[in-house]
């Protein structure tokens, strides 16, 4: 197994710094460790057991930058996103998207991403510090293995906290810029609605008791989103099946999960680390975060990635300049 490292800075905690051995996770962690997660939820999931673990990130230089065959740029060239965005709309309006899984329910959201290399000579640990600078209420990370390549991110969307049997989980979705003339309309109060549903649904089919909060506007940079927090109780052997249920959430795939999933194979974008979870597992706290706000650095730049939930109801032009307004979240770092 191969040496891993990572640096991270949960909200409200100072940044700590782990080294470790680098295992693909087979049924649970079985031991303290970091956690990354593809989006495929079928692929490997790495959890790093440290070796080292502290609260100062070292001077680092060696880093495992992949290869120039997996930078992506843009998979969607010119007006060919908008294209996508369109078709995407129509499968949604089309009561026969579903011709393989007729008992599959019609899909009603439906998640699009893009990817944009930006060439710039890469400071992983200088963006790093710079990300916990500007989003102090972002999970910040730099994650470096010779298995994932060298991945950053800053991200505000928790997957699934836990500590002393007090358990939370959020629903965030809806986007707006904090420029924007209007408040969050309909189409965004959807896309939320969806992911409380898949949430209430995942705790229920587990039968975990829990409490909902009021929707609440949350903001990261130059964005705000919806987001209601769900508080429950749960025993640690719980954690891991709740956690592969709500992965991946609604708010990167869409809505119902499956049949949002099925259109999803005809996406351009090889999202690998975006989408998936990444963050802390022990016996006495976990807290993992929707892997979003990200990219890969290689040794000439970075490819970052960014998604918008597409409804009947969305601008194909307008959900464009949304994930713009999404990769300026990690370019303002760089």
């Amino acid at each position: 197994m191969s040496t891993a490292r990572v640096w991270y800075r949960i909200p409200g905690q100072k940044p700590a710094y782990m080294q470790g051995t680098l295992r693909p996770v087979v049924d649970e962690p079985s031991k303290d460790c970091f956690i990354i997660a593809p989006f495929n939820r079928y692929a490997v999931v790495w959890m790093l057991e440290p070796e080292v673990h502290s609260t100062m990130a070292e001077v680092y230089s060696s880093w495992h930058y992949r290869s120039g065959e997996f930078k992506q740029g843009d998979p969607y060239p010119g007006e060919s996103y908008i294209q996508w965005v369109e078709l995407v709309k129509a499968q949604l309006r089309d009561e026969s998207t579903m011709p393989d899984y007729p008992d599959a329910p019609h899909p009603l959201k439906v998640v699009t991403s893009r990817s944009v290399f930006r060439r710039l000579p890469p400071e992983p640990l200088r963006w790093f510090e710079r990300a916990c600078q500007t989003y102090p209420d972002a999970m910040v990370y730099l994650f470096d293995a010779p298995e994932t390549g060298c991945w950053i991110g800053a991200t505000p969307e928790q997957l699934l906290s836990w500590e002393a049997g007090q358990g939370r989980t959020v629903a965030l979705a809806g986007t707006k810029s904090t420029q924007a003339d209007s408040g969050f309309g309909e189409k965004e109060q959807t896309e939320q609605g969806f992911i409380s549903i898949f949430i209430r649904e995942s705790l229920n089919g587990l039968n975990i008791d829990y409490r909902q909060d009021a929707i609440q506007e949350v903001q990261q940079g130059n964005l705000k989103h919806l987001c209601a927090a769900f508080h429950f109780k749960a025993e640690p052997d719980e954690l891991w099946r709740l956690a592969a249920q709500l992965h991946p959430t609604p708010a990167v795939c869409g809505y119902p999960r499956a049949s949002a999933l099925n259109v999803l194979t005809a996406e351009r974008t090889s999202r690998a680390y975006y989408g998936g979870f990444v963050g802390i597992w022990s016996s006495k706290q976990v807290s993992l975060w929707v892997n979003i706000r990200c990219g890969e650095v290689f040794a000439d730049g970075i490819n970052m990635y960014a998604g918008t939930g597409i409804t009947p109801a969305s601008n194909a032009r307008e959900e464009f300049i949304e994930t713009e307004q999404k990769l300026h979240v990690l370019g303002a770092v760089l």
